[in-house]
């Protein structure tokens, strides 16, 4: 994404919103992912924006910071968009187009936590993992509302795991 005429505020908040999560839903340390960002600003290709829309890099840092977590909390807490809705789905670092689904309901899920960061489910997220899916007790963490996605393919994925954006298609018969 180069700096130039065109480019402008909304679109370098954006990106790096979605530049922060990603490396957050990876299992970056916050610290480690700010830093980052802030390194992403200081990039001669975003530096002139930066400076120009914000004054700083650390205003630009804060406003993404801000902005993610209230959008962040709209999805999780109402405002967003409500199932049921046709969305289209990536995996967590957008590498892989896993393709277009249904947002059916909101959902607690559950996590293990394990001592590198790394996080891991049971095959059903949406119950806590018993004694033998967690053998080493790493402490389970719960996390509510989260869009529950059943893709075409018939897989069901979480919107803590993937990105997704809805999209205007009517639902299939069956699929609610």
């Amino acid at each position: 994404m180069a700096d130039g005429p065109g480019f402008d505020k909304s679109a370098l908040r954006n990106f790096g919103m979605d530049f922060l999560l990603s490396n957050l839903m990876s299992g970056m340390a916050p610290q480690a992912a700010l830093d980052a960002l802030a390194t992403l600003a200081q990039q001669d290709s975003h530096r002139e924006t930066v400076v120009r829309e914000w004054g700083s890099v650390d205003e630009y840092c804060k406003d993404v910071v801000n902005e993610a977590v209230a959008r962040t909390a709209q999805c999780n807490h109402g405002g967003g968009p409500e199932p049921p809705l046709r969305v289209d789905v990536w995996n967590g670092d957008r590498s892989e187009h896993l393709g277009k689904g249904t947002y059916t309901e909101n959902v607690t899920v559950y996590f293990i936590r394990k001592p590198d960061g790394s996080l891991s489910s049971a095959p059903n997220a949406e119950r806590e993992p018993t004694e033998e899916e967690n053998p080493d007790g790493f402490p389970v963490r719960e996390a509510p509302n989260n869009p529950k996605i059943i893709l075409d393919s018939g897989r069901t994925v979480y919107g803590c795991q993937v990105w997704w954006q809805p999209i205007d298609e009517p639902i299939p018969e069956g699929a609610v």
